[in-house]
């Protein structure tokens, strides 16, 4: 039984981290849409645009979340969350001030980019710092459909300032209005109590001497690894079908489906919705229906994810407007678990003082595979003029992320060190 008595503001830490991540994912697709007015006005092609725009902002929020994970675990997650979100301002005033060059549009970027990062890796330190193991399930969940939120909001949002603004670069900055109210929520959060685990302040000499080897030797921990494995594979999922799906259901036939790209923008936003839906059911599902079985779980929606993407072959599916819809729904429902299950597994086996920086290298090191998931999804379109392959390789690593979550559990022999050092924290 824990030892901690969690207050109430715990609740409004969550809303902040909620507020943050719909505001990071606003700034990160915000150029998306514009991807065409960006391209024309700097002379680019609209692969360039794409890559200056989306390229350098997902590797370096894998960069920012590892380095996050760190300074998190050393400075306290308000001062962190305000460092970031500071970032991304100047990273989205900077598009307005020197955003008229390529290489001040991806400085721009970068920096964006990198404050996101802690934010998106943050979310294991503070569910187990603020919250009882019951909710942690909960609160990575909130997280997860968080981030979709933002970036639906963010795809509606967009063109909407720039038909008023008439200019992509004053657009870009807007995306730092969401910043300012996440700013004033962080000092609130900051100004508030402090969090029911304090863990430095509860060490003696002893113990923090002792604690300052525990990140060393969980990173020794397979489990550790195959953490990084499973997440990877999500993300290798999600970005890469993500990236072929809209245009193999607008693509004309026998390329694509040939429904058009109006059809294809509304499924692929009722599939975002799924995709939060699933995000927050997550850890209800995890608690209630699995029994804190969260390998089983993982399995299981890895299997699902796989039958469901690679469903929109099958001619019963694709030639039939209600049953792909329902196909792509299903297959986003269960994309939204696996990252939150995995970000609440760090959150209930690690000791709190260093969830940050497993939360950290975690996130950051998935992110890159989805960097590969759109690379080897465009180079097996490329290559054989249709989507099957890119769809079918989207099914043989969710099938991988399947038999990786099977390891996801701390060995009996460690079990007992960790397990000691997160009750001693309460």
């Amino acid at each position: 039984m824990e030892k901690v008595s969690y207050p109430k503001f715990r609740w409004f830490a969550l809303v902040t981290l909620l507020i943050m991540t719909v505001a990071q994912g606003i700034v990160l697709i915000s150029p998306a849409p514009l991807v065409g007015d960006i391209a024309s006005s700097l002379h680019l092609s609209l692969g360039q645009a794409t890559g200056a725009v989306m390229g350098a902002f997902i590797i370096f929020v894998a960069l920012g979340g590892i380095a996050g994970g760190v300074v998190i675990d050393k400075i306290g997650i308000p001062r962190t969350y305000f460092i970031s979100v500071v970032l991304m301002a100047i990273g989205s005033l900077l598009a307005l001030l020197i955003g008229d060059t390529l290489g001040g549009l991806v400085v721009s970027r970068l920096v964006q980019g990198f404050g996101a990062g802690p934010i998106m890796s943050s979310v294991s330190r503070l569910a187990s710092e603020w919250f009882p193991r019951k909710e942690r399930a909960i609160v990575t969940g909130i997280q997860g459909m968080s981030v979709s939120l933002g970036i639906a909001i963010g795809f509606g949002l967009s063109p909407l300032i720039n038909a008023v603004t008439g200019n992509w670069q004053q657009t870009l900055a807007f995306s730092a209005i969401p910043l300012f109210i996440a700013l004033v929520l962080i000092l609130v959060f900051a100004l508030g109590p402090k969090s029911p685990v304090m863990l430095h302040d509860a060490l003696d000499s002893t113990e923090l001497i002792e604690s300052q080897d525990d990140f060393k030797r969980s990173i020794k921990l397979s489990v550790f690894w195959i953490a990084i494995v499973v997440c990877f594979c999500m993300t290798w999922v999600m970005q890469g079908y993500n990236d072929i799906t809209p245009g193999h259901i607008a693509v004309d036939q026998p390329v694509g489906l040939g429904l058009g790209a109006a059809l294809a923008g509304r499924y692929m936003g009722l599939m975002q919705i799924a995709f939060m839906v699933g995000a927050v059911a997550s850890g209800f599902i995890s608690t209630k229906i699995f029994k804190g079985n969260q390998r089983l779980m993982l399995s299981l929606s890895f299997i699902l994810i796989a039958i469901f993407c690679t469903a929109v072959l099958l001619p019963a599916v694709k030639y039939n407007s209600t049953s792909l819809l329902a196909v792509l729904m299903l297959a986003g429902f269960f994309q939204g678990m696996p990252l939150p299950t995995v970000m609440a597994f760090i959150s209930n086996s690690y000791p709190e003082h260093i969830t940050g920086r497993i939360g950290g290298i975690t996130m950051g090191l998935s992110i890159f595979g989805g960097v590969l998931g759109v690379a080897a999804g465009s180079y097996a379109l490329h290559h054989t003029g249709y989507y099957t392959v890119s769809v079918l390789i989207v099914g043989v690593v969710s099938i991988v992320g399947a038999f990786g979550a099977i390891g996801l559990k701390v060995p009996d022999q460690q079990r007992g060190h960790l397990e000691k050092l997160a009750s001693s924290r309460g």
